[in-house]
């Protein structure tokens, strides 16, 4: 991700209090909210007018955010292209954030890399960054993994932790170097360690995964907690799931709740499958079937396979909703078309008996093959009581129709 960054204003400082970090950009700087009123900005606005670039950014800001003011990208792009245009470092990246993002101006990525070289030249670290994603991606010019990390460094060298991440995420991935997870978790704890969300989770990952550090679901535990206590979904859905199976610490039903539950309002489908799951069965809460209908339905249309078959089954036994069966049939559908092996199983199944579908012997062998083809054993009993009742062309156009799902598909069954 790429940020804007502004430094203290120090005679605003003077002026209206002292400045302190704010807002969603990282090293953003403002006065105090309850600082900033409309004679602060009236302040701010009388500098900027007579070429204070350091004023005219911090309105750029402002405007940019819709911060004490209306969201205006006009506005903003007006002063940031002032305090540019006198050379100031930060209002040079956050107008090449402009037209790299497109706000107010035709996204240009050539543009851009113009306003993050001139800042990144003068030491600005959050340029720096952004012009290390532009080598890393290949946007606006040939993709340069070295050149990329070069620029992550100096970012990261100042203590700029999304250069950090950065610098972790290409060693991790092998982007262009050779892979790296000692490299990789060196990087990423110095930007977990200064309150950075994402690698508290990634240290998280790699501590349970056993990646660069030996396997310890307790370290696992204490890093996605940082990051959960910072509303990061992901951990917060991980933490969640360590209370729920009692993996670094102790099992607790009612903790794991309070953890999935933010992590599902904020709309991570993994874990509004497991609230779902939670409601349906009565772990950490009373039952309540048509609550868990209602998780399982916000998952289902995310696209979570496990949800869209916990949903179907909810419809095809008229469990907290009217039983129907040519709607479980289409939530099975969907999960078994991304791989889920009890999906597939289940949809062979219907096929054979004709539940909430027209009866087709060929059809249910074909998907009970690719579950079994993924060693789902249930899929394997019932193969050959299927191929009893059909002919040979059925049984090769079925295991063809298989194969071929499995080849499309390979990534998936694999």
């Amino acid at each position: 991700m790429k940020r804007l960054l502004i430094l203290p204003v120090l005679l605003l400082a003077f002026l209206v209090g002292s400045c302190v970090p704010s807002g969603e950009f990282q090293n953003k700087v403002v006065a105090h909210d309850e600082d900033v009123d409309e004679t602060t900005i009236k302040i701010w606005k009388n500098l900027a007018n007579v070429g204070d670039a350091n004023a005219q950014v911090s309105l750029g800001d402002l405007y940019y955010n819709g911060t004490h003011v209306p969201q205006n990208h006009e506005e903003a792009f007006k002063w940031f292209k002032l305090a540019a245009d006198r050379g100031d470092a930060n209002g040079q990246n956050n107008l090449g954030l402009m037209y790299d993002n497109g706000n107010h101006v035709t996204e240009d990525n050539e543009i851009a890399i113009k306003w993050y070289k001139l800042s990144a030249k003068q030491g600005n670290a959050a340029a720096q960054n952004n012009l290390g994603t532009m080598y890393e991606k290949g946007d606006g010019l040939q993709q340069d993994i070295q050149a990329a990390i070069k620029w992550y460094k100096l970012a990261a060298k100042q203590h700029y932790t999304e250069a950090q991440f950065n610098l972790g995420w290409v060693h991790y991935n092998g982007k262009g170097i050779t892979q790296n997870y000692s490299k990789a978790f060196r990087w990423y704890k110095l930007a977990a360690e200064q309150g950075f969300a994402r690698a508290q989770y990634v240290l998280g990952l790699m501590h349970s995964e056993g990646q660069g550090v030996p396997h310890d679901h307790e370290i696992a535990a204490k890093w996605y907690k940082l990051a959960s206590k910072q509303g990061y979904a992901a951990a917060q859905y991980k933490l969640g799931r360590r209370f729920f199976d009692g993996k670094g610490l102790p099992q607790d039903d009612e903790s794991a709740l309070i953890w999935l539950t933010l992590a599902a309002e904020q709309g991570h489908a993994n874990a509004q499958t497991a609230v779902g799951f939670m409601h349906q069965k009565g772990r950490g809460v009373p039952k309540d079937q048509k609550i868990a209908v209602k998780w399982y339905t916000l998952a289902a249309e995310k696209g979570a396979a496990q949800a869209q078959l916990n949903l179907a089954r909810m419809y095809m036994n008229g469990t907290g909703v009217s039983q129907d069966h040519k709607v479980a049939i289409e939530w099975i559908k969907l999960s078994a078309e991304q791989g889920n092996v009890v999906a597939q199983t289940l949809l062979g199944l219907s096929y054979s008996i004709g539940q909430g579908l027209h009866q087709d012997f060929t059809k249910s062998l074909m998907w009970l093959n690719i579950a079994k083809s993924q060693g789902h054993d249930d899929a394997s009993k019932h193969i050959d009581k299927i191929e009893s009742a059909i002919n040979p062309a059925q049984i090769k156009k079925a295991r063809v129709s298989a194969d071929e799902w499995i080849e499309k598909h390979k990534k998936i069954a694999r």
